[in-house]
């Protein structure tokens, strides 16, 4: 009999050590600060929500683990190196992980922060291919610049089929500059390439010189901003062309329809995700989203869900047993993620499951127009 009572004994304390290894684990949130900026977009304020309701919806297999997560956010304002410090704060704190930040310049800055650490973060949203220098540490959701110039550069030269085409590019981000080069060489020959500043949006000394190009297509690479006041200087100038670009251009952000009212123009964005197409999934989990916090859902939002449930999922394919070594560990063995926005291929360059959308952008706005194979 005290030998049964000396076995259940150990069963116990070696269950409830399981379920009690890691009882509470913070994820720190890393976004940019409703308001920091006067323009700031408004799906910024949906993004604590999103991240909170992945953690809901997986309530009770981590309830069964013995885990509780909390959610550690941290926003940043628009110093420039902002960035750097936010993940350098959460890295000296006890977070086990971080999800965020949503661009690649962003990540550009504070990459450097968790490099050859054992700490692991997750960019829901970030895509220049030279972020591949923080791997394994900085993981990305979503498909990177070369995938993405690559769709961009087959629609211009088979939909569009231009004989003279234009990039204008702000050579100061980190993202515009890194999806020009992953452009092929080929295509680079016979494109005109006029480099301009991104915070900069004067660009006299240039419209007259593009304008004299006669481009039948301007690839703008660049973020919402800077991409409206360069369609609206160069429509009002009277250069007719269609206005190409990825998924920087923001379809989310109300500047970009704001610069632009108006000005009639006529322009393309391929992106992975849009506001404008949602599945069944999608839809479910932004009638969902809309219902708990009577805001409207974003893509933005959507991705951080996802990139918070690849977190979730690590957690619980360790069984609750998690620290910042056995997560990094565990995250090395599993890129992949079935999430709401689509099938994920953390951080892989070939994905054959990632589709990309066709969006089409106007004075009224944007809507779909197909899905690009």
């Amino acid at each position: 009999m005290f030998i049964f009572r000396i076995i259940f004994y150990c069963i116990f304390v070696i269950t409830f050590s399981n379920a009690a290894f890691a009882k509470n684990v913070k994820i720190a949130i890393l976004s940019e600060l409703p308001g920091a900026d006067l323009d700031s977009p408004n799906y910024l304020k949906d993004i604590p929500a999103a991240c909170q309701m992945a953690i809901d919806d997986q309530s009770e297999a981590l309830k069964k683990c013995g885990i509780k997560i909390n959610l550690s956010l941290k926003q940043i304002d628009v110093d420039p190196l902002a960035p750097f410090k936010a993940l350098k704060s959460v890295y000296d704190s006890d977070a086990l992980a971080a999800v965020g930040f949503q661009s690649s310049d962003e990540v550009a800055v504070a990459g450097k922060v968790i490099k050859n650490t054992d700490f692991l973060a997750i960019s829901p949203y970030a895509s220049a291919s030279n972020l591949k220098q923080f791997m394994p540490n900085y993981l990305s959701l979503v498909a990177n610049n070369k995938e993405l110039a690559k769709k961009t550069e087959y629609f211009i030269q088979h939909d569009l089929k231009p004989k003279k085409i234009v990039a204008i590019v702000a050579w100061d981000s980190p993202f515009s500059r890194d999806f020009y080069q992953s452009l092929s060489e080929k295509f680079k020959r016979k494109t005109k390439l006029y480099k301009i500043w991104d915070k900069i949006h004067d660009f006299e000394s240039n419209i007259q010189k593009i304008k004299a190009e006669s481009p039948e297509v301007v690839l703008l690479p660049n973020f919402p901003v800077n991409t409206a006041y360069v369609i609206k200087a160069l429509s009002k100038a009277g250069l007719n062309t269609i206005f190409v670009g990825p998924d920087s251009w923001g379809e989310g952000d109300s500047r970009f329809t704001r610069i632009l009212q108006g000005i009639h123009f006529k322009g393309y964005t391929i992106r992975q995700f849009s506001d404008f197409y949602m599945d069944k999934r999608q839809k479910d989990l932004s009638s969902r989203f809309k219902r708990t916090y009577k805001r409207n859902f974003s893509t933005v939002a959507g991705l951080y869900y996802d990139a918070t449930s690849y977190v979730i999922k690590l957690i619980l394919e360790l069984h609750g047993r998690v620290d910042r070594r056995t997560i990094f560990k565990q995250s090395k063995i599993d890129r992949s993620l079935i999430g709401v926005m689509g099938t994920h291929c953390i951080s892989n360059e070939v994905c054959k499951k990632r589709r990309f959308l066709l969006i089409s952008a106007d004075e009224t706005g944007f809507r779909f127009k197909k899905i690009l194979q």
